[in-house]
C-alpha cells in the first residue's frame, strides 16, 4: 500500500513539474516574437543563436526579393539582384510586424537546423528517411507518387534554407495571403507601382497551390499511412519533417509549435506533446532521448497518460489565452 501511495506522489508531483514547465515555456514563447522582431530590426543577437537569427533574416529577405522582383515592370526579364535594397529592406520590416510569419520562418528554420544535426550525429538523412523510402516504394500508385513529391519537396526545401531562402508558394495559404497584403500596402502609395504589385500579386494567386507545398505532402504522406501513420512519431524512423507533422497532428497542436518544442528550453512541452499523441513508457524516452541525448530525463515520465498530458496542454493554454 505505501509504495502505491509513493507512486502516485510521484507522478503527481511530475505533472506538478510538467504543468509549471509548460507555463513557463508559453510564457517565453509569447514573448519570442516580440524579442526576434527586436534583433531582426538591431545586430544585439545574445539571446538566439547567430545561425538562427541569420537564417530568419535571410529568409525574410529573400521573401521579400522575391515579390519585388514579380512586381517589377516587365518582370518577367527582370532579376533579383535589379530590385532595390532599400525597398527590400522596406518589406523587410513589415513582415517583422506579421507575427506569425515571424514565427513560422523560425520555426522551419529550428527544423533545418535539427535535420541537419541529425543527419551528423546519428547519420539520420534529412530528406529520405526509412520511412519516407518505404513509401515511395509502396504498391498503391498514388499513395508512392505523393512520397515522390515529397522527396522532392524536401529536398528543395534542405537546400533553399541552407542558402537562407525560401519559395514564397511554399507558404501556408494564410501567410502566403498576408505576405501578398505587405507588398500591397507596399506599393500604395504610388499608382503606377501599385498596378504592377496587382498583377504581381494576381500572377502569383493564379500559380500557387497549397496541396502542393512541402507542408501539405507531409500531411497527405501520413493520411495515406491510416493507423501506421503512428510510426512517424519514431524518429530515428520517421526522420524530422514527417515526425514534427505526425506529433503536430497527434497532439493537436500547431506543427510550428511542435517545431519549438524540440529546442533545449521546451523539453517539458515536448514530453506532453509526444505522450498526448499516445506515446508512453520506453517509446516515450526513446524519442526524447534521441533529441536530447545529453539532457537527465527526470524518474516518472513514462507513467504520463496520454490523456493527462492533453489536458495539461489544454489547460496552459486555456491559461496564456485569457
Amino acid at each position: 500500500m505505501a509504495e502505491v501511495v509513493r507512486s502516485m506522489d510521484i507522478r503527481a508531483g511530475l505533472e506538478d513539474m510538467l504543468r509549471d514547465e509548460l507555463a513557463a515555456s508559453e510564457q517565453f514563447r509569447n514573448g519570442s516574437g516580440s524579442i526576434l522582431r527586436h534583433l531582426l530590426r538591431n545586430d544585439d543577437r545574445s539571446m538566439f543563436s547567430d545561425e538562427v537569427i541569420a537564417r530568419v533574416r535571410g529568409i525574410l529577405r529573400d521573401l521579400a526579393t522575391q515579390l519585388l522582383t514579380a512586381a517589377q515592370p516587365g518582370a518577367g526579364n527582370s532579376e533579383p539582384g535589379n530590385v532595390a535594397e532599400g525597398a527590400i529592406d522596406g518589406l523587410v520590416m513589415s513582415f517583422v510586424e506579421i507575427p506569425a510569419l515571424l514565427s513560422h520562418v523560425h520555426a522551419i528554420t529550428l527544423e533545418w537546423q535539427l535535420a541537419d544535426q541529425l543527419a551528423t550525429r546519428i547519420a539520420l538523412d534529412a530528406v529520405l528517411s526509412p520511412l519516407l523510402q518505404a513509401r515511395i516504394a509502396s504498391p498503391n500508385p498514388d499513395q508512392s507518387g505523393v512520397a515522390m513529391l515529397l522527396l522532392t519537396a524536401q529536398a528543395r526545401f534542405m537546400q533553399v534554407v541552407r542558402r537562407m531562402e525560401y519559395p514564397v508558394c511554399e507558404l501556408p495559404g494564410d501567410l502566403f495571403h498576408l505576405v501578398l497584403l505587405s507588398l500591397r500596402a507596399h506599393g500604395a502609395h504610388d499608382h503606377s507601382t501599385d498596378a504592377v504589385a496587382a498583377t504581381a500579386e494576381t500572377a502569383l494567386r493564379t500559380r500557387y497551390d497549397e496541396r502542393r507545398t512541402r507542408l501539405a505532402l507531409l500531411e497527405q504522406v501520413l493520411a495515406g499511412m491510416g493507423a501506421e501513420a503512428s510510426g512517424a512519431l519514431v524518429l530515428k524512423t520517421a526522420g524530422v519533417a514527417l515526425f514534427l507533422t505526425a506529433l503536430a497532428l497527434g497532439s493537436r497542436q500547431d506543427r510550428d509549435e511542435a517545431a519549438f518544442s524540440t529546442t533545449d528550453s521546451q523539453i517539458g512541452k515536448l514530453t506532453l506533446l509526444i505522450a498526448a499523441c499516445g506515446l508512453k513508457g520506453e517509446a516515450l524516452i526513446g524519442q526524447l532521448a534521441a533529441l536530447h541525448p545529453d539532457f537527465d530525463l527526470p524518474d516518472g515520465l513514462d507513467t504520463i497518460r496520454p490523456d493527462t498530458a492533453a489536458g495539461i496542454l489544454a489547460e496552459v493554454a486555456a491559461r496564456t489565452d485569457r
